[in-house]
């Protein structure tokens, strides 16, 4: 309904090109991602990882020796890479083009990526500490 309710305002945003409802509407789903991660970031990290457990339902289990980690072989072959292609590099690869959609200057857009990665990098150091 909000995405609605924003396609259908008569307001100029910052894009023209292409049809302006689609870009009214597209605005509208990225304010409400940044309200979720906004509300997400102010929840406690046990109340976090139980609202991701509420929407996947497969989260919450401790890791075994079963499971896929990245960390298993991490030399750099063609064929750890292949392995590891799999729906996270399909979801980067998408996350890419669409902020390369809002984002639209090749500087920012890759000084993002690359910032977005370090994060995730440290993060997953920050964990094993």
């Amino acid at each position: 309904m909000i995405v609605a309710q924003g396609a259908l305002n008569q307001y100029n945003g910052p894009f023209i090109k292409g049809h302006e409802s689609w870009w009214r509407a597209v605005q509208r789903l990225i304010l409400i991602y940044l309200a979720a991660i906004i509300f997400i970031l102010f929840q406690t990290t046990d109340d976090a990882r139980q609202m991701m457990k509420f929407l996947y339902p497969e989260l919450g289990k401790k890791v075994t020796k079963e499971m896929h980690t990245y960390e298993e072989n991490c030399e750099f072959l063609w064929e750890n890479i292949y392995d590891n292609m799999d729906h996270y590099f399909v979801i980067h690869i998408v996350n890419w083009f669409f902020a390369a959609l809002v984002v639209r200057d090749y500087y920012i857009l890759h000084f993002w990526s690359i910032l977005d990665e370090l994060i995730g990098t440290l993060s997953i150091i920050k964990s094993k500490l």
